[in-house]
């Protein structure tokens, strides 16, 4: 916090710097904006101002920050400008200052003359080099979401990047999150015109860094592995990391194995379906088949070459031939 020195050095700047443009313009009303305030509102906006003077003399920097803002909302003025900047100061607030102190030089509150404005320049200069920095590097997952003091300033840094940001000194809170992943947060603490550099690695959540593997015998007693994980009978399930699983069955008709990939948040499940081990001499389905096959041919034969059981065809030009019925 600054104390109450350094609260009336600023003071005796900001009067030595506009003394003039103060007396002057803050009691006559006079504005930078084109609508001209009402004289009730240019009563107000030189009490609040009157007011906010005494806070800055006590260096109750907040309550002057406040009172002055409302005084340029009724009828700004540069030296209003010019004192709310060394409040923002005050507070600690030196991006608010620094834009104040340039917008005083743009004239945005009004015209200054030419040494007023060297004076100003010196004051923005001074805060800017109080401006700190924060880099920060995200790990983890792929997009990220990165939020500094809860205000998103990338909505989609990739992995790896790296985004920097000038910030107000003192404490800072850097938060960075993805889907699946939990958020990664970190408290710095930063020196007045210092830098500091922070990295962020996200982990998946919990329900992100599991699957669900399923795997089936055909019978109760048929003896399965997931390799590395577990064995039972009959059937496994088993929550694993995402991965590829080698998994076994063992059963009288012989052993077989396969490889199963799980990916994080599914359920996958492996059944190994019955094999027929029975040959085909033993097949009651083939010999099924040979005697159907056999009938066929003893059919075929006798319609082929059975004996004629009428006269011989005669034809003129072959003589005679067999009858085929």
């Amino acid at each position: 916090m600054i104390g109450r020195v350094r609260g009336a050095v600023c003071l005796a700047v900001a009067l030595g710097a506009l003394a003039a443009v103060t007396a002057a313009q803050a009691q006559a009303g006079d504005r930078a904006s084109s609508a001209t305030p009402s004289a009730k509102d240019a009563r107000e906006a030189r009490r609040l101002f009157n007011e906010a003077m005494e806070r800055l003399r006590v260096g109750d920097f907040t309550a002057a920050r406040d009172q002055l803002l409302e005084s340029v909302a009724l009828a700004p003025n540069p030296g209003s400008g010019f004192n709310l900047g060394l409040a923002y100061r005050g507070t600690g607030q030196m991006l608010r200052a620094a834009e104040t102190f340039a917008d005083v030089i743009a004239g945005k509150y009004g015209a200054i003359r030419s040494e007023q404005r060297r004076e100003v320049q010196a004051m923005l200069n001074g805060v800017r080099a109080d401006i700190a920095r924060v880099k920060v590097e995200v790990q983890g997952a792929p997009f990220v979401t990165l939020r500094i003091d809860g205000v998103v300033v990338e909505e989609s840094l990739a992995e790896g990047g790296v985004h920097e940001q000038s910030v107000d000194p003192g404490a800072h809170v850097l938060t960075a999150s993805a889907a699946d992943y939990e958020d990664a947060e970190e408290r710095v603490e930063v020196a007045r015109g210092a830098a500091r550099s922070v990295t962020l690695s996200l982990r998946p959540t919990k329900e992100a860094r599991t699957g669900v593997l399923v795997v089936e015998g055909a019978s109760d007693d048929d003896q399965l592995r997931i390799e590395g994980v577990a064995s039972g009978r009959g059937r496994l399930e088993r929550t694993v990391p995402p991965g590829k699983y080698h998994v076994e069955l063992e059963s009288p008709a012989g052993s077989r194995d396969a490889w199963v990939v799980v990916k994080p948040r599914s359920t996958v499940r492996y059944r190994f379906d019955v094999v027929d081990n029975t040959t085909v001499w033993e097949s009651p389905f083939f010999w099924g088949a040979v005697g159907v096959g056999t009938a066929a041919i003893v059919v075929g034969a006798v319609l082929l070459f059975g004996t004629s059981q009428g006269d011989p065809l005669r034809d003129d030009v072959y003589g005679v031939t067999e009858a085929l019925r």
